[in-house]
């Protein structure tokens, strides 16, 4: 096993030639495939400390000789420009905000052609961002990168951090203290034990995405509702979880925003004591492609789900596909929208009993008209095993829709003859799909 060849070295310490480049910001502690070249360790590392130096000192030069000519960031945040001219804008917008911030090195692991490092940003918010003034604000976030790197340079970067949170974070003066990223401080052990989860283990491998199967035993379910529902549409699947032994806890979500969303699923992860599968039905595939970075998180489980790239315009990539029926009933009164009576017992729920159908309906999750333009920062199912449940009937999400998505972040999937809440229809099958997910067997 690959990481079996890595060897730890003490901190602050490095081979002879690591030590040249002494402007170089240094890994506070470091990890190396033991099994590499020398000459590409070097050459790796060399180009992780040069960009991640970069931030620190909005150098332009540092950036042009670590990335690659046709560097590309695979998790692009919305607005940013691809390439080259992506970090350097974003660095200079960071700086004109940040004039003394730093990045620390706290951990960097190098294994075969890639590169994982653990930054911690500070500095003061006494700059301007956007409209907004700073006041000397403590600025304290994490964010991890992994690195490709090709011929001595980065070819392609995923950097997992929370862009809702950072930028909201920004315009808070409120506080004596402003945290810019969501992901909370990790320490060494939690961040190698999220390597080992799956976060950039099966990258290591040479694949374009952490898609191996997880070895990881998970003990704990987070499931998270759709659009037009509550927690309670997860009771049938919760009552199996829960006699197998596993914890299951559901999100309530407020459906008024994505940011929103995502910020009650990870008050809920962070209440899990270990590795949790998270789980998220039709809208709520968004949600936990965002907030599926957690490093708690071991796996993710796609229900009729969306599952949207970053930035991706998932408007636009649904409009290829055919027309769900359901569309046609949505109702917008005062900010919010809700389906009507109709489109919801006979698109929605179509297959659950009527009687219990009408209750769902009355029940149901208003949300925010402005929701689903909302746009994502991360794609969770990039770096994390997935599976998806495919309903062959659904009248809400386009059944070809789901398996175009299913296929693009090769998922372990399966077809479900039902509507759209096959999680009420059919439980079973929802939860043996989560149990797979969990490394369990019903």
């Amino acid at each position: 096993m690959l990481l079996g060849t890595l060897a730890l070295m003490l901190s602050g310490t490095f081979a002879p030639g690591f030590a040249a480049a002494t402007e170089l910001v240094q890994p506070h502690s470091l990890i190396v495939d033991g099994s590499l070249p020398k000459a590409q360790v070097d050459a790796q590392i060399l180009a992780a400390r040069r960009y991640d130096t970069f931030w620190s000192t909005g150098d332009e030069a540092l950036a042009r000789a670590a990335l690659a000519h046709d560097f590309t960031d695979r998790t692009l945040p919305a607005g940013r420009p691809q390439g080259l001219a992506g970090p350097l804008a974003a660095s200079t917008l960071m700086h004109a905000a940040i004039p003394d911030i730093r990045c620390e090195i706290e951990q960097m692991i190098v294994a075969g052609d890639r590169v994982v490092v653990h930054l911690h940003f500070r500095g003061h918010f006494t700059g301007r961002f956007k409209q907004t003034q700073g006041q000397g604000q403590a600025i304290d976030f994490v964010a991890t990168d992994i690195y490709r790197i090709a011929n001595g340079r980065i070819a392609d970067n995923w950097h997992i951090e929370d862009n809702l949170t950072s930028r909201s974070s920004w315009t808070s003066t409120s506080s004596t203290r402003v945290k810019i990223g969501g992901i909370n401080m990790i320490d060494r052990r939690t961040f190698s034990t999220m390597l080992i989860a799956g976060v950039a283990t099966s990258l290591v491998g040479g694949s374009s995405r952490a898609q191996a199967e997880s070895m990881v035993s998970a003990r704990n379910v987070v499931l998270v509702h759709g659009a037009y529902a509550d927690g309670s549409c997860w009771s049938e699947v919760i009552g199996r979880l829960l006699r197998v032994g596993l914890k299951a806890t559901a999100v309530q979500n407020p459906l008024t925003s994505l940011a929103d969303d995502v910020a009650a699923t990870r008050r809920i992860l962070a209440l899990q004591d270990g590795p949790t599968v998270l789980v998220g039905h039709s809208w709520a595939g968004t949600v936990i492609s965002e907030a599926g970075v957690d490093p708690k998180v071991s796996a993710l489980v796609y229900v009729a789900a969306r599952a949207p790239d970053a930035g991706e315009d998932y408007a636009a990539l649904a409009a290829k596909f055919p027309t769900p029926p359901a569309n046609a009933g949505l109702v917008k009164s005062g900010g919010f929208a809700q389906l009507s009576e109709e489109a919801f017992l006979k698109d929605f729920a179509g297959g659950v009993d009527p009687a219990k159908a009408r209750v769902l309906y009355a029940v149901q999750g208003r949300i925010a008209d402005t929701l689903f333009a909302s746009s994502t920062t991360a794609a969770a199912w990039k770096l994390k095993p997935s599976s998806y449940a495919v309903s062959k009937q659904d009248r809400t999400t386009s059944p070809e829709l789901q398996r175009f998505l299913a296929n693009r972040m090769h998922a372990k999937t399966i077809e479900v003859d039902a509507s759209h809440l096959s999680l009420i229809t059919h439980p079973q099958e929802i939860t043996d799909l989560i149990l797979n997910a969990a490394g369990r067997t019903g």
